[in-house]
């Protein structure tokens, strides 16, 4: 039941909480004269102005004034001033064995006046390339008259054997293809016509030397990290040649397929062979080592190779007179802002504005910092000395 005592203590109850959220709002009003009458400095400290801003905020109000900006790119942080790369040793050796390419059985051949008999053994080649010394031997049990052989077409013999052994007879390799042919004919009897011409040939091959070239080549792996390659200045690539007792060839050395040497060495000798930057690459790098001829043990084998000297960045910036004093009477801020490429690696760096260090450590994108205390009039530097690989897309400072 609704009664006049009731509806004064609801009008108390109204009337406190009216109280309580005047003093609140009265509060909050001398708070904000008390911000908005602070100096700029003061402000941004009470603010948490000086900060490393996240990846998704701007790069400043509409009211700041850019008075420096510069793209920078890649900015790597370089450890070392060279860089040496060994590899295993290698030998290179050529093989060469004796082989029988085809046996035939034993032939006949004769010529007399009425009756002529002439002989064609075939032989295919798989690998002609690889021979060398090729030869037909032979033994003649019966031999009368001249013997004559062509091989594909061209004479290659034509004599009167008088013993049983029979000289080899040696074939050129221009001869050789796929598919060969061997003929064999004897000469005629002429006014003797009561006698025959005739050869009996037994154990007929033909043998060579097959040249095993899989031993005269060999190849290596070396890597060079990204920092290596973009900042690769000079280098060498060294290495020793021991040969063997035969004679030697040209050695020939690829880096990337490109020739870097190639020559007959002088055994026992160090090379060190100037390397360009322009046949080296990111990562995997190939190199191979081949002979024309004889057996080679290349060691110490290794690529050095000197960086540039490329420690940080340092650019420099004016400030007229006007922005200094009200930067210095704390009517203005002076900011450092560096936005990076990406956002998702560990960026570390030593920052100096005009020696004064201060350093950065983060992931973010945008990297900002008030420099009110540090900057000068006139002229003035900022130096970036990286501790890790930088992508920078540009720096600038900013007035507002």
């Amino acid at each position: 039941m609704f009664t006049p005592s009731t509806y004064k203590k609801k009008r108390n109850k109204r009337g406190q909480a009216g109280g309580a959220s005047g003093l609140i709002a009265l509060i909050l009003l001398f708070i904000i004269l008390y911000i908005l009458f602070l100096s700029p400095e003061d402000r941004a400290d009470l603010l948490d102005d000086d900060f490393t801003s996240n990846s998704g905020s701007s790069s400043g109000s509409s009211s700041n004034r850019s008075i420096f900006t510069e793209a920078i790119g890649r900015v790597d942080y370089i450890s070392q001033r060279d860089f040496d790369k060994p590899l295993p040793n290698i030998f290179l050796d050529e093989r060469r064995d004796a082989t029988v390419l085809k046996k035939f059985n034993a032939i006949y051949v004769k010529n007399g006046l009425f009756d002529k008999k002439n002989r064609e053994l075939t032989f295919s080649l798989d690998q002609k390339n690889n021979l060398e010394n090729i030869q037909l031997v032979f033994s003649a049990t019966k031999h009368k008259g001249i013997l004559t052989m062509t091989f594909n077409g061209e004479v290659v013999f034509e004599s009167e054997l008088s013993s049983f052994n029979a000289p080899p007879i040696t074939i050129d390799n221009s001869l050789l293809e796929n598919d060969n042919k061997i003929s064999f004919s004897v000469s005629g009897v002429g006014l003797r016509f009561w006698r025959t011409n005739e050869y009996n040939l037994e154990d007929i091959r033909v043998i060579a030397n097959i040249v095993d070239t899989s031993g005269q080549k060999s190849q290596s792996l070396f890597t060079l990290t990204a920092t290596e390659f973009f900042n690769f200045e000079e280098g060498n690539l060294r290495f020793i040649p021991y040969c063997g007792n035969q004679d030697t060839g040209k050695l020939t050395v690829l880096i990337n397929n490109r020739e870097v040497y190639s020559s007959i060495p002088v055994c026992d000798d160090p090379y060190i062979i100037p390397l360009a930057p322009n046949i080296l690459n990111s990562g995997a790098n190939r190199i191979s080592f081949s002979t024309e001829k004889g057996s080679f043990s290349v060691e110490q084998i290794r690529v050095r190779g000197e960086l540039k000297d490329q420690k940080g960045i340092t650019r420099f910036f004016d400030l007229d007179n006007d922005d200094y004093d009200r930067i210095r009477d704390n009517n203005a801020d002076a900011f450092l802002v560096i936005n990076f490429v990406d956002d998702r690696e560990d960026k570390e760096a030593e920052i100096s504005v005009n020696g004064h260090r201060t350093i950065l450590d983060q992931r973010d994108r945008e990297y900002r910092k008030r420099i009110n205390q540090w900057i000068e009039s006139d002229n003035n530097y900022i130096a970036i000395t990286p501790l890790s690989t930088l992508y920078i897309s540009n720096i600038e400072v900013e007035v507002s």
